[in-house]
């Protein structure tokens, strides 16, 4: 593991220019007069600098091998190059009450969803065997499922036939 872990960090490496300009943006946005505005919906943030985020990833490093991001059992850790988002971990930030439409995740994968709060997180699933008939219901509503924004109505699934799973996630 120790290997693919530095396999992974070595791959980061090649990036290495684009972190150093963002640094260096960070200096300038710090020495700005002009105040920051602070986001309300953040995606695809990359939490891969495992100095930067040291915190964070030891914390990940305490789920099961099955949810990690470098494990023997995860065949993603043995690639040997980096896929930001699959193998690396990012961060969705979202503030109360905002939604993330219907989506799949890349490449038909798994992913792992943890509520730091405050609050509650309120999720849905569809298992992916009905991907036709959600496909055909957005296509007749004018919604390219995959590159549009589509958020479903439950009462319309049921009576698709379509099973929903419903579920609230607690913080922590």
């Amino acid at each position: 593991l120790s290997e693919e872990s530095d396999k992974l960090r070595n791959q980061g490496a090649k990036y290495g220019a684009a972190a150093e300009s963002a640094a260096k943006r960070r200096r300038l946005m710090e020495e700005s007069a002009m105040p920051l505005k602070m986001i309300k919906f953040g995606t695809n943030v990359d939490l891969s600098d495992d100095v930067k985020f040291k915190a964070q990833l030891t914390e990940l490093a305490k789920m099961p091998p099955f949810c990690r991001v470098i494990a023997g059992c995860n065949l993603l850790s043995h690639l040997g190059h980096t896929v930001l988002g699959m193998n690396t971990v990012q961060l969705y930030m979202k503030v109360p009450g905002t939604r993330t439409p219907g989506h799949t995740e890349n490449n038909c994968l798994a992913s792992i969803n943890i509520n730091i709060g405050p609050g509650d997180c309120e999720w849905f699933g569809v298992p992916y065997e009905y991907w036709g008939v959600i496909d055909k219901k957005c296509r007749e509503q004018g919604t390219d499922f995959l590159k549009g924004a589509w958020w479903p109505n439950h009462d319309e699934l049921i009576q698709m036939g379509v099973p929903v799973y419903r579920f609230t996630q607690k913080a922590g």
